[in-house]
């Protein structure tokens, strides 16, 4: 998209498309990478939450709501 940006600005073509084009490309690139970002840390939270309910000695034996919730 750039060497046609410049193919088109060098020949004093309107490139205004092709710049609103790299614009948006880089805008979803840059979504795309938080959108990593947050997915690895919560699949890292995950992992957390799994290995410290894999170390739990005790059994669950009931559910309360209250406890929960706090």
């Amino acid at each position: 998209m750039q060497k046609e940006l410049l193919k088109v600005a060098n020949s004093k073509g309107n490139y205004d498309a092709i710049a609103d084009e790299i614009y948006r490309l880089r805008e979803v690139r840059q979504n795309a990478l938080v959108d990593n970002t947050e997915r690895e840390g919560m699949k890292k939270r995950i992992s957390e939450i799994q290995q410290f309910l894999s170390r739990q000695t005790q059994k669950v034996t009931g559910y309360d709501e209250q406890l929960v919730r706090s």
